[in-house]
Formats: structure tokens, C-alpha cells, sequence
């Protein structure tokens, strides 16, 4: 008898101390489906699962090892152990994108905004700097049509001024 349990921590917001393996099942909380590992996590966390016949993007911080437990007999059982610990990055409510293009923020953004999504935060902060303009205003363009971002405005005098963009997320 083959019996899986998922093992989450609060805020199902995990972070895995023991390394992926090629082929491993876990769960993609975001989408709640079971998929396989097809790629192993780069420096920012990303990853290719198989979810049925389709592969899908996921972040680490998405992800849960799903522990299973085989039972073939009631006097043997073994468990994979599984365990998660907290990371305090996933809880920076801040990005900063100064001096960056403005197609590298935008993808740095995008991402920190869905990290922040999962990770249940209401409000976020953008970091641009003032330069210009130009960054300010392509973030703000961008922010317009993104599809967690409830409103935005720029900072008050303590957060940045027009520095800074603080987002609030649905």
C-alpha cells in the first residue's frame, strides 16, 4: 500500500535544505498539481516541473516535497525525510532594481512580485531611484497592466519619494 502525505510549513511558503533531484515529485502549491522535477533550481530559484504532458516555470518557494510512505508490511515502514526551514528572503517586502535596464527590472519585479504573492504579502516596495525618470515611469506602465497589483503610488518622503513605488497586491 503506497500512501503520500505532504508535508507544509506556515504561510506554505517553503524553502528546501536538502537538494532536488532529477525526477523527484512535488507539489506546485500555486497550481496545486503534482509534477516531477525536470530541471534542478538555478541561483534565483527557478525550475522546469512536468506537470502530466505539460512543463511548467516554478519557483522553489512554490514547491513542496511530497513524502511518501511505504507501507508493505505492517512491521516495516521507512520515511523519506523531508524537511523545510524558514528563509527570512522570502519575506523582503523590498526590491531594489537601481541602476538596472529596464527589461532586467521588469523581469526582477515580475518575479519578486509572484514571490510575494505566494509569500501572502499585501504591500511591497520598489526601489528605482530617481535618475531620470525613465525606469520610474516604464515600472509604472508595467505595474498598470500586471495582474496581481491591486494599486501603486510613489512613496511618501520616509519611503523614498519618488524613489521608491509602493505596491499594493490583491
Amino acid at each position: 500500500i503506497n500512501h503520500s502525505r505532504m508535508l507544509k510549513s506556515q504561510n506554505n511558503v517553503n524553502i528546501l535544505n536538502e537538494p532536488l533531484m532529477l525526477g523527484e515529485e512535488i507539489k506546485v502549491l500555486s497550481l496545486n498539481e503534482n509534477g516531477y522535477v525536470q530541471t534542478l533550481p538555478d541561483k534565483n530559484g527557478n525550475l522546469q516541473v512536468k506537470i502530466g504532458i505539460l512543463k511548467v516555470n516554478a519557483n522553489i518557494s512554490d514547491i513542496i516535497r511530497i513524502e511518501k510512505i511505504i507501507d508493505d508490511s505492517k512491521e516495516k515502514t521507512s520515511y523519506s525525510k523531508t524537511t523545510f526551514i524558514k528563509s527570512d528572503k522570502m519575506y523582503d517586502n523590498k526590491i531594489d532594481v537601481r541602476g538596472f535596464n529596464t527589461e532586467d527590472a521588469i523581469y526582477e519585479i515580475d518575479k519578486f512580485l509572484d514571490d510575494s504573492f505566494i509569500a501572502n504579502l499585501n504591500e511591497v516596495t520598489i526601489i528605482h531611484g530617481k535618475g531620470t525618470g525613465i525606469l520610474r515611469n516604464n515600472i509604472s506602465d508595467f505595474l498598470k497592466r500586471h495582474k496581481l497589483v491591486k494599486s501603486f503610488s510613489f512613496g511618501k518622503i520616509n519611503e523614498g519619494g519618488d524613489g521608491a513605488t509602493v505596491v499594493k497586491l490583491k
